[in-house]
């Protein structure tokens, strides 16, 4: 109780460095986040891959922001990735109407990702509740 741990070799724990996004993941989704709605999967792969394909010369795919980021990897890992954040239910890709097959983020993680996000959020977090309660008590009366 209390004791100093001494064989501890610097790991993220104690350096407090955990990584909480996974290597990738900040370039999809901020893709996706600035192209809502209008990038497939296909054409997402090939945009953070960096190809050279037709596909890429005809949509203009080249001259998108992040075009290239993840030039290591494999068209089918980012399909794979885009489609485990389609389970973890932090992009939607619906499969009907206007947007058939276009990548968009989903409404609550894009606004947790405003809400935390210092840039965008000049106030402290810890006043949005004080707020949206005081809003509420307005309907209670």
């Amino acid at each position: 109780m209390g004791a100093e741990y001494n064989n501890c070799f610097g790991c993220d724990v104690c350096d407090k460095t955990i990584q909480t996004n996974r290597i990738g993941q900040t370039e999809i989704i901020n893709l996706i986040k600035k192209y809502n709605r209008k990038l497939t999967i296909r054409e997402t792969a090939l945009t953070l891959t960096g190809s050279r394909y037709s596909d890429v010369f005809e949509k203009k795919l080249f001259s998108l922001k992040g075009f290239g980021s993840l030039n290591n990897w494999t068209i089918d890992d980012i399909k794979a990735a885009v489609n485990q954040l389609e389970k973890e239910k932090i992009i939607k890709i619906p499969t009907r109407g206007l947007y058939k097959n276009r990548l968009q983020l989903f409404f609550f993680h894009s606004l947790k990702a405003f809400l935390s996000c210092s840039s965008h959020n000049p106030k402290s977090p810890s006043t949005i509740p004080s707020k949206v309660s005081q809003g509420l008590s307005f309907f209670n009366r």
